[in-house]
């Protein structure tokens, strides 16, 4: 009974026992010559978490490369060279694979991007959306495919940052993502002041401006309406006194619509300038004899 009870446990524990980083490359490079070129990513990734060597990420380059992902074959194949050692050299195909990533790219649906992280110097990571989210390298210039992509940019004490870009041709591409830290963005938001390489808008201060001039024009017609009122009261010509009364009409309505147009945008600059949330929703309902103006803000 002991030692069957002994087999028991041998069984069972057997199942949890966890491949070594030999056991996982040798399971990448079967899969690999079966063309099952996803798996045999994942099994090299596997073995380089147990164990990070140059030969591991020049297999997960191969991998890409037989595949035809040539922007994440260039990745994994600086991977490796930056890795190489006197006792983890580089394979001797690895020169060949450089040649023909380099034509492959020059031919494909692919533009070169050259991303940088802001301010210089920090160890940053990139990721690119269309990419494996496990797949972080360093900025750097690569190729991406042709469509939408979401640069992610994050470093230790720095507030993660992105930036979209859209690649439609062979154009090649530089973006610089700005990294802060918390505290800087604090003060900014608390000063209103702006990253550097972002002028504040000018958008507030002319509507104000517009909206002051506006409501000047609407003090105008307003005078001209005056007249007009004293013109109707002192007339006894019929015909004068409908001439008069167009006039009245015209511009009671004309100042009625310069004034809400004047108070709603000095209202929209002075409450845009005031906040940094979302900007005011600005209503006119015109009414028989008038007009409402609605104000909508959040913050």
């Amino acid at each position: 009974m002991r030692w069957i009870a002994v087999v028991a446990t041998v069984c069972i524990a057997a199942p949890a026992r966890a491949d070594t980083a030999e056991q996982l490359q040798a399971k990448g490079e079967q899969l690999a010559k079966l063309a099952r070129y996803p798996e045999a990513i994942a099994a090299f990734k596997q073995a380089d978490a147990i164990e990070p060597r140059a030969s591991h990420a020049c297999l997960i380059a191969l991998a890409y490369l037989r595949g035809e992902a040539w922007p994440q074959a260039e990745i994994f194949l600086a991977r490796c060279h930056a890795r190489a050692t006197a006792e983890d050299p580089l394979p001797d195909w690895v020169p060949e694979a450089e040649k023909l990533i380099a034509q492959k790219v020059a031919t494909a649906r692919v533009a070169e991007v050259d991303i940088a992280v802001d301010p210089p110097g920090i160890d940053a990571k990139v990721q690119v959306s269309t990419f494996p989210q496990d797949e972080a390298f360093e900025p750097r210039k690569i190729h991406l495919p042709f469509g939408h992509h979401t640069i992610v940019a994050s470093a230790n004490g720095y507030i993660t940052g992105q930036q979209d870009i859209d690649i439609t041709d062979a154009t090649p591409q530089r973006i610089a993502i700005v990294l802060h830290r918390p505290a800087e963005v604090v003060t900014v938001q608390k000063e209103g002041t702006h990253p550097a390489g972002h002028a504040p808008s000018r958008l507030p201060r002319d509507l104000m401006i517009a909206g002051a001039i506006t409501f000047g024009a609407g003090l105008v017609s307003y005078g001209v309406m005056g007249l007009s009122w004293y013109e109707l009261d002192s007339t006894k010509s019929s015909s004068t006194y409908r001439s008069y009364s167009t006039s009245y009409d015209v511009s009671k309505y004309a100042t009625i619509g310069l004034w809400t147009a004047g108070v709603g945008m000095f209202v929209t600059g002075y409450l845009l300038h005031r906040s940094h949330d979302e900007a005011p929703i600005v209503s006119i309902t015109p009414r028989a004899g008038g007009g409402v103006l609605s104000l909508e803000w959040s913050r």
